[in-house]
């Protein structure tokens, strides 16, 4: 199984993020399952009410749900969604066959995000052709407890972990983020995919971002991809283990 993750340019509409994801998924598409961060669809931004309307949120996954069948790609991403008065911070899976067949919804909100998001419920996993998939949406990597409670009776075997930070760490060294994803690596026999946004709308000054991981069942990381840049890292997925084939940047891609 091959797995692509899309350290993607973000956007300030979902317009133009959808445009950046269709693209990625029509250049990728001998590839079985393609990884985007967090709030893909609409971009983290200060703008991000704007784009938190249903209409323009659903047509949007409708296009997508059209692409992922077409391809045959299963997609990860997250996105804003409505629920009466509410608007969560979810991530999403949409098949192969065009469904979307798991919504997480974001619980641990930083404070900024509770001043607009609800808080999320329990979270679950998926049986994707066998293999059993949960996710950790950005800062919930903090709450190790939580996240343990949560998912380990489902023993997932790939935790996805989209995300919107910003973190320098010697692979050897861990610390912050990436030590507690190291912990929950382990403690589950599990491995964690990180895909972080390599840019920060709100202040082009932020340095840090990129720079995704892999973590092995053993909490070690795997690799790294680059920091501060878009690039796809594809992954093979055989039997629990994953290794890495090719990292490549948004030009290549785009040639």
């Amino acid at each position: 199984m091959k797995i692509g993750i899309v350290q993607m340019e973000m956007g300030w509409t979902i317009k133009d993020n959808l445009t950046t994801i269709s693209h990625y998924i029509n250049r990728l598409d001998t590839l079985d399952i393609l990884i985007f961060p967090e709030l893909a669809l609409s971009g983290f931004h200060r703008n991000i009410k704007a784009e938190s309307k249903e209409h323009l949120i659903q047509n949007a996954l409708l296009k997508l749900c059209n692409l992922a069948k077409k391809h045959r790609t299963t997609l990860f991403l997250g996105a804003p969604k409505v629920a009466g008065l509410n608007v969560f911070n979810s991530y999403l899976c949409i098949s192969k066959t065009g469904q979307v067949i798991a919504q997480w919804d974001k619980t641990g909100l930083t404070a900024s995000e509770s001043q607009f998001f609800a808080k999320g419920g329990n979270r679950s996993a998926l049986d994707l052709d066998g293999t059993r998939c949960t996710t950790l949406i950005c800062r919930e990597v903090e709450d190790v407890d939580w996240f343990l409670a949560q998912v380990r009776s489902y023993s997932p075997e790939i935790v996805v972990w989209p995300s919107y930070i910003h973190q320098s760490s010697n692979d050897k060294d861990l610390t912050g983020y990436f030590l507690s994803a190291s912990e929950i690596a382990k403690e589950l026999d599990a491995l964690v995919i990180q895909c972080n946004w390599q840019y920060a709308l709100n202040d082009h000054d932020i340095r840090g971002l990129g720079g995704s991981r892999l973590f092995g069942t053993d909490g070690r990381c795997i690799f790294s991809m680059p920091m501060d840049q878009p690039a796809v890292s594809i992954l093979d997925y055989s039997q629990g283990s994953l290794r890495s084939i090719e990292t490549m940047s948004s030009l290549e891609i785009a040639l």
